[in-house]
């Protein structure tokens, strides 16, 4: 077999001589475009624009090389071959990417901005350290103004304002305490279940006002 010299339609542009084939989502259907370029060659100019875009943005760009065969005056035979994504890869990123995508969709914004947000908590607000949570000689034996933080009515690492003026996020501000009072380093902890509000944690407080 040699290489055709000529076929018609291989290619949309005299330049790069690389097609672009598209298909577009339809009204009521879930499933995204598509895009994919054929060509007898990629260079880098196309490769790595594709492959920024499928890693940042998941978008669904193949790559798909043609070589053209003539068996004789009439019959012409094109070999297609995926280049990118990598066919032995092409599973698992799609699966990684549809995980991302719905792990995006399912992450809850930071508690203390919706408290915020839904006036359940307000700026000047005190919220108190639950001391069941610490060995109680402990407790007694603490400087009891630790136990208590002001609410900045920010977020992040500034939610919380301590006795002695340092501000911290929610969790910040619990290991504070707890290590300032246990003299041990704070476990893994979730600030929301420690800090409270009227007798109810920020924890709990949060998930009643879904």
């Amino acid at each position: 077999m040699t290489p055709a010299e000529n076929i018609t339609g291989m290619s949309s542009s005299a330049t790069s001589g690389t097609q672009v084939l598209t298909s577009h989502r339809t009204a009521g259907s879930a499933q995204k475009g598509r895009c994919g370029f054929r060509s007898e060659r990629f260079g880098t100019e196309v490769t790595s624009p594709v492959l920024w875009l499928q890693q940042e943005f998941g978008i669904d760009l193949r790559c798909i090389r043609v070589d053209s065969y003539m068996l004789d005056a009439e019959a012409i035979v094109l070999d297609t071959r995926q280049i990118l994504p990598v066919p032995e890869t092409a599973e698992y990123q799609t699966r990684r990417t549809r995980k991302e995508q719905a792990q995006a969709g399912s992450r809850r914004p930071p508690a203390i901005g919706v408290l915020l947000e839904r006036g359940v908590i307000t700026a000047g607000d005190t919220v108190t350290f639950d001391t069941d949570r610490l060995p109680a000689a402990a407790v007694e034996d603490a400087d009891p103004a630790i136990f208590s933080a002001t609410v900045t009515g920010e977020t992040g690492q500034s939610a919380l304002e301590a006795s002695d003026g340092e501000r911290h996020s929610v969790t910040g501000a619990a290991e504070r305490v707890y290590e300032k009072v246990t003299e041990e380093e704070a476990p893994s902890l979730n600030g929301y279940k420690y800090w409270m509000l009227d007798g109810q944690t920020l924890s709990a407080l949060r998930n009643a006002d879904r």
